[in-house]
């Protein structure tokens, strides 16, 4: 089988609009031969597209790719569909187009483990817009700390500044 034509049914109009600014970074294109691998790629994709592009909420099960394969010929058509997200309020069940998320407000726990975590905090600063919190004397100063974070406040989220800082400060090995 080979695809014969590739639409979109993405309601959120900011999910669309990132969709079509990387359009042509799409694996599934017309022509191409009809490999199920292309389209877990694909999924792939899209969800570290949407999660580096501030669509903090969106995962792997919250798109799917539709087929239709009566045109004969070993051709088919595709068709990505994107829902709006399904949110529990209270005891009912809403759709919400997805928003791109902003970072507010960066809080460092400095000595963080289960163990504490009900304990309160003993010391905290703030320097260049993180909160830094220890729940014993805090070993580190925050100008230091602050070149291990890449999050930026008021930035949007990305997964990829929250793995590239949760890996640099596992690197120092004093957390």
């Amino acid at each position: 089988y080979y695809i014969d034509s590739v639409s979109t049914d993405i309601e959120s109009a900011t999910l669309d609009s990132i969709y079509k600014a990387h359009g042509e970074e799409a694996l599934i294109k017309k022509g191409n031969p009809f490999v199920f691998e292309d389209f877990e790629m694909e999924e792939a994709r899209l969800v570290n597209l949407f999660r580096n592009n501030g669509i903090y909420h969106f995962k792997n099960n919250s798109m799917g790719f539709w087929t239709d394969s009566i045109k004969g010929q070993y051709k088919k058509n595709v068709e990505l569909k994107i829902p709006d997200r399904i949110v529990r309020e209270n005891d009912t069940l809403v759709k919400k187009p997805y928003k791109i998320q902003t970072v507010s407000r960066i809080n460092v726990y400095t000595d963080f483990s289960v163990t504490n975590r009900l304990r309160p905090i003993q010391d905290s600063a703030v320097y260049g817009g993180y909160r830094f919190y220890s729940f014993d004397k805090m070993k580190f100063r925050p100008k230091y700390l602050t070149n291990s974070l890449f999050i930026t406040q008021n930035g949007i989220y990305k997964d990829a500044e929250r793995t590239q800082t949760q890996n640099y400060i596992r690197n120092l090995r004093t957390f």
